[in-house]
Protein backbone atom coordinates (compact mmCIF):
# COMPACT_ATOMS: atom_id res chain seq x y z
CA UNK A 1 0.00 0.00 0.00
CA UNK A 2 1.34 3.54 -1.06
CA UNK A 3 0.82 6.54 1.04
CA UNK A 4 0.46 10.32 0.50
CA UNK A 5 2.80 12.83 2.40
CA UNK A 6 0.32 16.18 2.78
CA UNK A 7 2.52 19.09 3.20
CA UNK A 8 0.82 22.69 3.55
CA UNK A 9 2.48 25.82 2.19
CA UNK A 10 1.70 29.47 3.19
CA UNK A 11 1.77 30.29 -0.32
CA UNK A 12 0.80 28.62 -3.48
CA UNK A 13 2.11 29.47 -7.04
CA UNK A 14 -0.50 31.80 -8.29
CA UNK A 15 -2.14 30.14 -11.15
CA UNK A 16 -1.01 26.11 -10.63
CA UNK A 17 -4.52 25.35 -8.88
CA UNK A 18 -6.45 23.28 -10.80
CA UNK A 19 -9.59 25.04 -11.47
CA UNK A 20 -8.57 28.75 -10.85
CA UNK A 21 -7.58 31.79 -12.84
CA UNK A 22 -5.06 34.58 -11.96
CA UNK A 23 -5.70 38.25 -11.93
CA UNK A 24 -3.12 40.86 -11.11
CA UNK A 25 -2.87 44.79 -10.42
CA UNK A 26 0.25 46.16 -10.91
CA UNK A 27 -1.13 49.75 -11.25
CA UNK A 28 1.48 50.29 -14.71
CA UNK A 29 -0.87 51.32 -17.67
CA UNK A 30 -2.11 54.17 -15.51
CA UNK A 31 -0.97 57.49 -15.23
CA UNK A 32 0.48 59.55 -12.30
CA UNK A 33 -1.95 61.31 -9.65
CA UNK A 34 -5.07 60.91 -7.82
CA UNK A 35 -6.98 57.94 -8.60
CA UNK A 36 -10.27 58.33 -6.58
CA UNK A 37 -11.62 56.70 -3.82
CA UNK A 38 -12.47 53.71 -5.62
CA UNK A 39 -10.31 52.30 -8.20
CA UNK A 40 -10.18 49.15 -10.68
CA UNK A 41 -7.39 47.56 -12.47
CA UNK A 42 -8.18 44.66 -15.02
CA UNK A 43 -10.59 42.86 -12.43
CA UNK A 44 -9.44 43.68 -8.98
CA UNK A 45 -10.68 46.46 -7.27
CA UNK A 46 -9.01 48.59 -4.17
CA UNK A 47 -11.92 50.57 -2.12
CA UNK A 48 -12.90 51.61 1.33
CA UNK A 49 -9.57 53.67 2.38
CA UNK A 50 -9.08 54.80 5.61
CA UNK A 51 -6.43 56.96 6.92
CA UNK A 52 -7.45 57.02 10.65
CA UNK A 53 -7.15 60.84 10.08
CA UNK A 54 -8.41 62.80 13.73
CA UNK A 55 -11.77 64.40 13.04
CA UNK A 56 -12.14 61.84 9.66
CA UNK A 57 -11.30 62.35 5.84
CA UNK A 58 -12.60 61.90 2.57
CA UNK A 59 -9.00 59.87 1.93
CA UNK A 60 -8.53 58.94 -2.07
CA UNK A 61 -6.23 56.53 -3.67
CA UNK A 62 -3.28 57.73 -5.50
CA UNK A 63 -1.28 56.38 -8.66
CA UNK A 64 2.70 57.19 -7.58
CA UNK A 65 5.18 56.92 -9.94
CA UNK A 66 7.88 54.95 -8.35
CA UNK A 67 10.95 53.61 -10.12
CA UNK A 68 13.52 55.95 -9.21
CA UNK A 69 12.80 55.03 -5.44
CA UNK A 70 11.99 51.23 -6.18
CA UNK A 71 13.65 50.54 -9.00
CA UNK A 72 15.73 46.79 -8.05
CA UNK A 73 13.55 45.94 -4.99
CA UNK A 74 12.09 42.53 -5.22
CA UNK A 75 8.43 42.42 -6.33
CA UNK A 76 8.60 45.93 -7.77
CA UNK A 77 6.65 46.10 -11.35
CA UNK A 78 8.23 49.47 -12.68
CA UNK A 79 6.87 52.19 -13.46
CA UNK A 80 3.76 52.74 -10.65
CA UNK A 81 2.77 51.62 -7.47
CA UNK A 82 -0.28 52.44 -5.30
CA UNK A 83 -0.63 55.27 -2.24
CA UNK A 84 -2.80 57.03 -0.44
CA UNK A 85 -3.85 60.31 -0.69
CA UNK A 86 -0.35 61.72 -0.77
CA UNK A 87 1.78 61.88 -4.00
CA UNK A 88 5.22 63.21 -5.09
CA UNK A 89 5.40 63.72 -8.25
CA UNK A 90 7.60 62.58 -10.62
CA UNK A 91 9.53 59.05 -10.03
CA UNK A 92 10.22 59.60 -6.67
CA UNK A 93 7.99 57.19 -4.36
CA UNK A 94 5.91 58.96 -1.44
CA UNK A 95 4.94 56.83 0.96
CA UNK A 96 1.73 57.58 2.54
CA UNK A 97 -0.24 57.58 5.82
CA UNK A 98 -3.10 54.25 5.59
CA UNK A 99 -4.31 52.54 8.37
CA UNK A 100 -6.82 49.93 5.94
CA UNK A 101 -7.88 49.26 2.76
CA UNK A 102 -10.03 46.26 1.10
CA UNK A 103 -9.66 44.45 -2.13
CA UNK A 104 -12.23 42.75 -4.36
CA UNK A 105 -12.47 41.03 -7.45
CA UNK A 106 -14.82 39.43 -10.26
CA UNK A 107 -15.04 36.01 -11.22
CA UNK A 108 -16.01 34.08 -7.26
CA UNK A 109 -14.10 33.18 -4.09
CA UNK A 110 -10.31 33.48 -4.00
CA UNK A 111 -8.40 30.32 -2.79
CA UNK A 112 -4.58 32.56 -2.22
CA UNK A 113 -3.36 36.15 -2.51
CA UNK A 114 -0.14 37.65 -3.25
CA UNK A 115 0.70 41.49 -2.56
CA UNK A 116 4.02 43.80 -2.50
CA UNK A 117 4.32 46.05 0.50
CA UNK A 118 6.97 48.82 0.22
CA UNK A 119 6.78 50.54 4.07
CA UNK A 120 9.01 53.33 4.81
CA UNK A 121 8.79 53.01 8.99
CA UNK A 122 7.74 55.45 10.97
CA UNK A 123 5.83 53.66 13.63
CA UNK A 124 8.36 50.58 14.96
CA UNK A 125 6.57 48.23 16.43
CA UNK A 126 3.38 48.75 14.67
CA UNK A 127 1.94 45.79 11.87
CA UNK A 128 0.56 45.29 8.51
CA UNK A 129 -1.62 42.62 8.39
CA UNK A 130 -3.30 41.15 4.96
CA UNK A 131 -6.34 39.51 6.18
CA UNK A 132 -8.71 36.90 3.90
CA UNK A 133 -12.18 37.69 4.67
CA UNK A 134 -15.15 35.41 4.12
CA UNK A 135 -18.59 36.28 4.60
CA UNK A 136 -17.12 39.14 6.94
CA UNK A 137 -15.03 37.23 8.90
CA UNK A 138 -11.65 36.63 8.76
CA UNK A 139 -10.20 33.47 8.23
CA UNK A 140 -6.30 33.30 7.36
CA UNK A 141 -3.73 36.13 7.96
CA UNK A 142 -0.05 37.21 7.17
CA UNK A 143 1.82 40.37 9.08
CA UNK A 144 5.01 41.96 9.79
CA UNK A 145 6.45 44.26 12.40
CA UNK A 146 7.70 47.37 11.49
CA UNK A 147 11.09 47.61 12.31
CA UNK A 148 13.78 50.82 11.42
CA UNK A 149 12.11 53.93 10.67
CA UNK A 150 12.83 55.93 7.41
CA UNK A 151 14.34 52.89 5.35
CA UNK A 152 12.47 51.12 2.59
CA UNK A 153 11.41 47.92 3.70
CA UNK A 154 10.05 45.08 1.14
CA UNK A 155 7.12 42.26 2.41
CA UNK A 156 5.37 39.90 0.42
CA UNK A 157 2.46 38.82 2.27
CA UNK A 158 0.53 35.87 1.36
CA UNK A 159 -2.32 33.88 2.08
CA UNK A 160 -3.63 31.00 0.97
CA UNK A 161 -5.13 27.71 2.19
CA UNK A 162 -8.74 28.72 2.70
CA UNK A 163 -11.90 30.44 0.52
CA UNK A 164 -12.23 33.93 0.68
CA UNK A 165 -14.23 36.69 -0.98
CA UNK A 166 -12.39 39.78 0.48
CA UNK A 167 -8.74 40.86 0.85
CA UNK A 168 -7.98 43.96 3.57
CA UNK A 169 -4.70 45.34 3.93
CA UNK A 170 -4.72 46.99 7.63
CA UNK A 171 -2.39 48.25 10.02
CA UNK A 172 -2.53 47.92 14.08
CA UNK A 173 -0.26 48.37 16.77
CA UNK A 174 0.07 51.17 19.90
CA UNK A 175 1.30 54.50 17.81
CA UNK A 176 -1.03 56.64 16.22
CA UNK A 177 -4.39 54.02 15.26
CA UNK A 178 -1.89 51.26 14.19
CA UNK A 179 -1.27 53.37 10.88
CA UNK A 180 1.49 52.89 8.14
CA UNK A 181 3.05 54.71 5.71
CA UNK A 182 3.33 52.94 2.81
CA UNK A 183 2.83 52.09 -0.77
CA UNK A 184 1.45 48.24 -2.36
CA UNK A 185 2.96 46.80 -5.97
CA UNK A 186 1.62 43.51 -7.97
CA UNK A 187 -1.82 42.80 -6.04
CA UNK A 188 -2.46 38.99 -7.48
CA UNK A 189 -5.51 36.92 -6.69
CA UNK A 190 -5.68 33.43 -7.57
CA UNK A 191 -9.64 33.06 -8.04
CA UNK A 192 -11.43 29.70 -8.08
CA UNK A 193 -13.65 29.00 -10.82
CA UNK A 194 -16.70 26.64 -10.73
CA UNK A 195 -16.18 22.85 -11.88
CA UNK A 196 -18.01 19.71 -11.29
CA UNK A 197 -16.36 17.73 -8.30
CA UNK A 198 -13.13 16.17 -8.53
CA UNK A 199 -13.08 12.27 -7.90
CA UNK A 200 -11.01 10.52 -5.41
CA UNK A 201 -10.67 7.67 -2.97
CA UNK A 202 -10.44 4.53 -5.67
CA UNK A 203 -10.73 1.27 -4.66
CA UNK A 204 -7.69 0.47 -6.73
CA UNK A 205 -5.01 -0.46 -3.45
CA UNK A 206 -3.04 2.44 -3.76
CA UNK A 207 -4.61 4.25 -0.63
CA UNK A 208 -6.69 1.37 1.49
CA UNK A 209 -7.48 -2.17 0.62
CA UNK A 210 -10.43 -2.79 -0.97
CA UNK A 211 -12.21 -5.70 1.48
CA UNK A 212 -11.71 -8.79 0.01
CA UNK A 213 -9.10 -7.98 -2.63
CA UNK A 214 -11.40 -6.76 -5.11
CA UNK A 215 -9.30 -3.80 -6.12
CA UNK A 216 -10.10 -1.76 -9.18
CA UNK A 217 -7.56 -1.51 -12.13
CA UNK A 218 -5.07 1.65 -10.58
CA UNK A 219 -6.07 4.65 -13.19
CA UNK A 220 -9.95 3.56 -14.04
CA UNK A 221 -10.76 6.11 -11.08
CA UNK A 222 -13.66 3.99 -9.50
CA UNK A 223 -14.66 1.99 -6.40
CA UNK A 224 -13.89 -1.09 -5.46
CA UNK A 225 -15.11 -4.36 -7.77
CA UNK A 226 -18.78 -5.04 -7.46
CA UNK A 227 -20.53 -8.14 -8.58
CA UNK A 228 -20.61 -7.20 -12.23
CA UNK A 229 -16.76 -7.34 -12.01
CA UNK A 230 -15.92 -3.35 -12.27
CA UNK A 231 -15.63 -0.53 -9.74
CA UNK A 232 -19.08 1.91 -9.64
CA UNK A 233 -18.16 4.94 -10.49
CA UNK A 234 -19.26 8.59 -9.31
CA UNK A 235 -18.80 11.77 -11.79
CA UNK A 236 -20.56 15.10 -11.93
CA UNK A 237 -21.25 17.79 -14.32
CA UNK A 238 -22.31 21.47 -14.11
CA UNK A 239 -21.40 24.49 -12.24
CA UNK A 240 -20.56 23.99 -8.29
CA UNK A 241 -22.17 27.79 -7.70
CA UNK A 242 -24.61 28.79 -4.94
CA UNK A 243 -26.18 31.52 -7.24
CA UNK A 244 -26.35 29.36 -10.59
CA UNK A 245 -26.21 25.54 -9.19
CA UNK A 246 -27.20 23.40 -11.98
CA UNK A 247 -24.91 20.48 -10.48
CA UNK A 248 -26.21 17.03 -11.37
CA UNK A 249 -24.44 13.50 -9.97
CA UNK A 250 -24.03 10.29 -11.76
CA UNK A 251 -23.62 7.31 -10.59
CA UNK A 252 -22.43 4.55 -12.84
CA UNK A 253 -21.19 0.85 -13.46
CA UNK A 254 -23.28 -0.56 -10.74
CA UNK A 255 -25.91 -3.43 -10.12
CA UNK A 256 -29.09 -2.37 -11.25
CA UNK A 257 -31.70 -1.43 -7.84
CA UNK A 258 -31.80 1.01 -5.14
CA UNK A 259 -28.83 3.35 -4.82
CA UNK A 260 -28.31 6.12 -2.14
CA UNK A 261 -26.53 9.36 -2.96
CA UNK A 262 -24.89 11.13 0.39
CA UNK A 263 -22.81 14.06 1.18
CA UNK A 264 -20.93 14.59 3.47
CA UNK A 265 -19.27 17.63 5.42
CA UNK A 266 -15.23 15.96 5.28
CA UNK A 267 -13.61 13.27 3.61
CA UNK A 268 -12.48 9.55 5.72
CA UNK A 269 -9.26 9.48 6.25
CA UNK A 270 -7.94 12.69 3.87
CA UNK A 271 -9.95 10.30 0.95
CA UNK A 272 -8.24 7.16 1.86
CA UNK A 273 -11.52 5.77 2.83
CA UNK A 274 -12.26 3.02 5.13
CA UNK A 275 -13.27 -0.83 4.48
CA UNK A 276 -17.54 -0.49 4.30
CA UNK A 277 -19.56 -3.55 3.08
CA UNK A 278 -17.80 -4.88 -0.24
CA UNK A 279 -16.08 -1.35 -0.70
CA UNK A 280 -15.08 2.09 0.93
CA UNK A 281 -16.79 4.60 2.38
CA UNK A 282 -14.72 7.56 1.35
CA UNK A 283 -17.58 10.18 2.34
CA UNK A 284 -17.40 11.10 5.85
CA UNK A 285 -17.91 13.88 9.34
CA UNK A 286 -21.51 15.57 9.32
CA UNK A 287 -23.69 13.18 6.48
CA UNK A 288 -26.61 14.22 4.51
CA UNK A 289 -29.05 11.50 3.05
CA UNK A 290 -29.78 13.52 -0.27
CA UNK A 291 -32.07 10.87 -2.28
CA UNK A 292 -32.51 7.20 -3.30
CA UNK A 293 -32.44 6.49 -7.14
CA UNK A 294 -32.91 3.39 -8.73
CA UNK A 295 -30.16 2.21 -10.85
CA UNK A 296 -31.76 1.34 -14.64
CA UNK A 297 -29.06 -0.01 -17.25
CA UNK A 298 -26.45 0.38 -14.40
CA UNK A 299 -27.00 4.17 -13.95
CA UNK A 300 -28.68 6.94 -12.16
CA UNK A 301 -28.92 10.32 -11.65
CA UNK A 302 -29.40 13.31 -8.70
CA UNK A 303 -31.13 15.29 -8.33
CA UNK A 304 -34.12 14.66 -10.90
CA UNK A 305 -35.96 17.07 -12.56
CA UNK A 306 -38.40 16.51 -9.57
CA UNK A 307 -35.47 17.45 -7.30
CA UNK A 308 -34.39 20.83 -5.65
CA UNK A 309 -31.22 21.50 -6.84
CA UNK A 310 -28.03 19.64 -4.70
CA UNK A 311 -26.81 22.52 -2.31
CA UNK A 312 -30.27 22.67 -1.66
CA UNK A 313 -31.16 19.49 -0.64
CA UNK A 314 -27.07 18.85 0.96
CA UNK A 315 -27.71 22.72 3.22
CA UNK A 316 -24.69 24.01 1.80
CA UNK A 317 -25.19 27.25 2.37
CA UNK A 318 -21.80 28.86 2.21
CA UNK A 319 -18.96 28.19 -0.28
CA UNK A 320 -17.17 25.82 0.89
CA UNK A 321 -15.91 21.70 0.22
CA UNK A 322 -18.52 18.96 0.90
CA UNK A 323 -17.75 15.46 0.16
CA UNK A 324 -20.13 13.02 -2.20
CA UNK A 325 -20.51 9.22 -2.71
CA UNK A 326 -22.98 6.08 -3.91
CA UNK A 327 -24.28 3.99 -1.88
CA UNK A 328 -25.30 0.65 -3.35
CA UNK A 329 -27.13 -2.82 -3.21
CA UNK A 330 -25.43 -5.35 -4.68
CA UNK A 331 -26.90 -8.74 -2.84
CA UNK A 332 -25.18 -10.61 -5.19
CA UNK A 333 -23.05 -13.60 -3.32
CA UNK A 334 -19.60 -12.11 -4.30
CA UNK A 335 -17.74 -10.24 -1.49
CA UNK A 336 -18.31 -10.04 2.22
CA UNK A 337 -21.75 -10.75 3.72
CA UNK A 338 -22.58 -7.58 3.09
CA UNK A 339 -25.18 -6.92 0.19
CA UNK A 340 -23.73 -3.59 -0.30
CA UNK A 341 -20.60 -1.34 -2.14
CA UNK A 342 -19.70 2.22 -2.67
CA UNK A 343 -18.60 4.50 -5.96
CA UNK A 344 -15.31 6.30 -5.67
CA UNK A 345 -16.04 9.58 -4.01
CA UNK A 346 -16.33 12.77 -4.79
CA UNK A 347 -14.75 16.32 -3.81
CA UNK A 348 -17.17 19.80 -4.85
CA UNK A 349 -15.87 23.13 -3.96
CA UNK A 350 -18.97 25.40 -3.95
CA UNK A 351 -18.40 28.99 -4.37
CA UNK A 352 -20.83 31.62 -4.10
Amino acid sequence: MNHSLLRSVLFLSLGSLAGAQTLTANFDSFTEGVAGTTLTDGSITVFNLDNAFPGGSNPTFTIEQADATLSGQAGFTANNVLGFSGLVPGAQAGFTRCKSFDVQWTGGNAASAQLEVYDFGGYAGNTITLQAIAGGVVVSSSSFTITAPFVVGHHTLAVSGVSFDTLRLIGGGPQDSGVFFAVVDSIRVDVLTATPGVPECFGDDVLTSCPCSNESVVGDNVGCLNSLGVGGRLRSAGTASLSNDNVVLDGSQVPNGPALYFQGSDHVLGGAGVAFGDGLRCAGGTLVRLGIKTSVGGASQFPGPADATLHAVGLVSTPGVRYYQLWYRDAAAFCTASTFNLTNGLRMDWVP
